[in-house]
């Protein structure tokens, strides 16, 4: 039988008995939140699960909690399905589920941010509990890393230009990480349009404005949801993204589980 690394499939006592001082705690947040025509609202969800369970699947000493599904997605609100949470809701959330697993004996904890718009709200919440940890319990590590920070080269193998959401990137990954909910009958391909001309929607928001002046409102920039050239998306680019991604992952990992 394979090791057991999922929280949530796992009973009380085999979570106990896998804290040890190696261990790391992988906590996934992400989003439901519309994707276009051609991929479920849980596409940030299912493939933060996804990157993270086949990181612990080759680390020896790594489980993954269970998924926080629900990010801050306020600028998705106006299409159907779009659950979405206050940045100090998210926050406080996040603060009293880390400080849940500390509880339990985890020392070593990485905060998995499969939502670029939980960026702030996640780091935030690290500082926080960082903060309260120092002084009785300054053992305790808490990172936050974002997916898209994992993904050095693989943007290359892309194609379109816009890198931004529902798109030749997000239908790549997922066709590669969960293909059998894709409906690329479905898939469109939309220029978005620049509210106030202050979006350069080629790259990541988050990444690459000079100046943050927060995400503009979906409904303002699309009428799909779809930012880009979905109809561009392939496996094949979603495997040489996916694979750097969880490399990269499990290098973080396993470089955390060896600190003393």
């Amino acid at each position: 039988m394979s090791r057991k690394y999922r929280m949530e499939k796992m009973s009380w006592q085999e979570i106990k008995a896998a804290i040890n001082p190696n261990t790391v705690v992988i906590l996934p947040v992400a989003s439901i939140e519309q994707h276009g025509p051609h991929l479920n609202i849980d596409t940030d969800s299912f493939n933060a699960n996804a990157v993270c369970f086949r990181a612990a699947e080759r680390l020896e000493n790594t489980l993954v909690a269970p998924l926080m599904p629900f990010g801050t997605s306020s600028n998705h609100i106006n299409f159907a399905g779009t659950i979405t949470l206050k940045l100090d809701t998210l926050k406080a959330v996040l603060k009293d589920y880390v400080h849940s697993l500390v509880h339990h004996g985890f020392k070593k904890i990485v905060i998995l941010i499969g939502h670029g718009g939980n960026i702030g709200a996640c780091n935030a919440a690290a500082e926080d509990v960082r903060e309260e940890l120092k002084v009785d319990s300054p053992e305790v590590l808490v990172g936050v890393t974002y997916l898209g920070d994992l993904i050095k080269e693989g943007y290359k193998c892309l194609e379109s230009g816009i890198i931004w959401h529902a798109d030749e990137f997000e239908t790549s990954f997922s066709l590669y990480l969960n293909p059998d909910e894709v409906d690329m009958s479905k898939a469109i391909d939309e220029v978005p349009r620049s509210p106030r001309g202050l979006y350069v929607f080629r790259e990541e928001l988050l990444t690459s404005q000079l100046v943050n002046y927060g995400l503009p409102m979906t409904d303002q920039c699309t009428d799909s949801g779809t930012f880009g050239y979905a109809t561009q998306g392939t496996a094949e680019k979603g495997r040489i993204i996916a694979e750097e991604l969880i490399e990269n992952l499990v290098d973080a990992c396993r470089t955390l589980e060896q600190v003393k």
